[in-house]
């Protein structure tokens, strides 16, 4: 099990992604992390090799980037699971 520390904003972003993957807009939609640090958030679990993004070209804008978990995010998460259940 891998233990590393998150924020509480991470963790939030990590319980969204782990259900599949994920957009930053869908992230923010979905829990109240405030629009000025989602990216931010984002930015630094891929740095941490928590999350990684699968960029998707679209006609108009920037691409879209999906967020989802690495293996080392997955075990990051169950050590969260296990600590916030007292294992």
């Amino acid at each position: 099990i891998s233990y590393m520390i998150v924020s509480p904003r991470e963790q939030q972003a990590l319980k969204i992604i782990e259900k599949g993957e994920a957009t930053g807009f869908q992230i923010l939609g979905q829990k109240d992390i405030p629009p000025g640090t989602i990216y931010k958030t984002l930015y630094t679990l891929r740095k941490k090799d928590i999350i990684q993004g699968r960029s998707q070209a679209r006609e108009i804008g920037a691409p879209l980037v999906f967020y989802s978990l690495t293996d080392r995010g997955k075990r990051v998460l169950k050590g969260l699971s296990l600590l916030e259940n007292g294992e």
